[in-house]
């Protein structure tokens, strides 16, 4: 089958809500992704070089490689947008502060489901119980901030400005820093949640490396009539490196089998043989 034993396991791995599955002969070990050393002038899809137990090997994105968006710049990407959205609500209070001195309108989002974060808020889908349980909490500081511009414009018609100065420094103090501390906790917990891993690739005649992966599923074998020729439309940017499919055998999902010892050098892309020289003191 494909050049491997019938009887030999396949490792699934998870990549971007999509299964893969590589060949167990072809696989080291699988092992929580470790620190990583940049290395300039490699191939965008390596991240750069790893330290295994002394052996330093290069480390894969194997999502980026295979032509998907690599896990760690959605990470990144997400929290970015978390600390936009922060400002975002610093800089609306402060408006609306600005509009009170001032004595004109305030011509920001009033409606809560109208702002950059709300729009956000009401169309995400969270990818896991702790990151919805944590934005369930948004909710009612959020609405209740955005409720505060109503209340400024309405004392504004009567001029009371006691109570809209009272009204600015308890949202400040009270719900904008309550907002405040809820983005925080956000990217603290995207960051503590992004767990990869990383599959360790040797194969007699190459350099060993290591590519990360989502998750390390299982372990299955898959008979022979299981496995047919990769359709196409399948969006798999590298068909060198995946030519076949098989059928899950409990779940009955399509398994994408994936040729590791093809993912090294392809059609106009570097080959990084070299670089897993021994690694005597890691770059910083």
């Amino acid at each position: 089958m494909m050049g491997y034993p019938d009887d030999m396991p396949w490792l699934v791995l998870r990549l971007q809500q999509q299964s893969f599955a590589v060949p167990s002969l072809e696989v080291r070990e699988v092992i929580t992704l470790p620190p990583v050393a940049s290395v300039p002038g490699i191939p965008s899809y390596f991240r750069g070089l790893i330290n295994l137990r002394g052996q330093a090997l290069p480390l894969m994105d194997l999502r980026k490689r295979l032509g998907m968006p690599s896990a760690l710049d959605q990470v990144h990407a997400f929290r970015d947008l978390m600390v936009q959205r922060e400002q975002d609500h610093r800089r609306w209070l402060d408006e609306l502060e600005a509009s009170v001195r001032e004595k004109r309108p305030f011509t920001l989002a009033m409606d809560p489901h109208q702002c950059a974060f709300g729009r956000w808020y009401d169309s995400y889908e969270a990818p896991d119980p702790w990151t919805k349980s944590l934005l369930r909490k948004f909710d009612h500081p959020h609405q209740r901030l955005h409720g505060a511009a109503r209340q400024i414009e309405a004392l504004k018609v009567h001029g009371d400005t006691q109570a809209m100065a009272k009204l600015l420094g308890r949202e400040r103090n009270t719900t904008l820093a309550v907002l405040l501390k809820l983005f925080g906790e956000l990217q603290a917990l995207i960051l503590e949640t992004h767990r990869e891993v990383a599959m360790v690739v040797e194969r007699r005649g190459l350099d060993a490396f290591a590519a990360t992966a989502d998750e390390a599923q299982s372990v299955v074998s898959l008979t022979a009539d299981s496995v047919q020729d990769l359709p196409s439309g399948m969006g798999i940017a590298d068909r060198e490196a995946v030519t076949h499919v098989a059928r899950h055998p409990g779940s009955q999902e399509l398994l994408m089998l994936l040729e590791p010892s093809c993912l090294l050098a392809g059609p106009g892309r570097q080959n990084v043989k070299g670089l897993s020289d021994p690694l005597v003191s890691p770059p910083h």
